[in-house]
């Protein structure tokens, strides 16, 4: 009996140091998904050839709606970001899948905590439709800003992100073993939520700028 106790409680503890280990990894990365989802947006406005800079969390200048940009450039510019969140999350679930690495799960995790903005603001406006009020947000999203841009309802663009993050998340939480999972969920949301906001404090206000 000693000797399953015992077995059990190492188990216990390898899944905590496991979900230790994964949660500093992704505190980690969560910079490095951000800096390159905005290097999207900035590569536009380099070869667009018009002013921008390069901040921690965002990108100004470019082809930004109101900048006088065709629209199809504010569209590619507002969607670069995206783009590149989707194939960060995919090669790193690819990854994972390959080889149960902890630093692929913490990746793929982190580049898909960006898809949470247009998702809590679908739930907002569905929140707002269910109360018959009308919603005066300006948001400045870059799923909102593709839609607006490209003439579509932003709803929809929103809807499209949130269908990937759920399906994307679903699958990939379903990788670990079964006694893994929800310690797992925990330690990911809980870096990635501290990695989204330490980041912005942190990090220096410009990254780089063209003129």
């Amino acid at each position: 009996m000693r000797a399953r106790g015992s077995g059990g409680n190492a188990a216990a503890n390898g899944r905590w140091a496991g979900s230790a280990k994964l949660a500093l990894i992704c505190l980690a990365l969560t910079p490095v998904t951000i800096v390159i989802h905005e290097l999207g947006h900035f590569t536009v406005a380099l070869l667009s050839g018009l002013p921008a800079e390069l901040h921690a969390t965002s990108v100004s200048g470019g082809a930004s709606p109101g900048s006088g940009a065709p629209a199809s450039l504010v569209a590619m510019q507002a969607g670069a970001g995206p783009m590149l969140t989707i194939l960060m999350s995919l090669a790193g679930a690819l990854l994972y899948r390959r080889g149960r690495s902890l630093w692929a799960l913490a990746f793929a995790f982190a580049a898909a905590s960006r898809l949470i903005v247009p998702t809590a603001y679908l739930a907002i406006r569905l929140l707002f439709i269910v109360l018959g009020r009308p919603f005066g947000g300006r948001p400045v999203f870059d799923e909102y800003l593709l839609a607006r841009a490209l003439g579509i309802l932003p709803e929809l663009a929103a809807l499209a992100a949130t269908l990937f993050l759920a399906t994307f998340l679903g699958w990939l939480l379903r990788r670990p073993e079964p006694g893994r999972r929800l310690l797992y969920l925990l330690a990911l949301t809980a870096a990635a939520f501290a990695g989204n906001l330490l980041w912005p404090a942190l990090a220096p206000g410009t990254l780089a700028s063209t003129g």
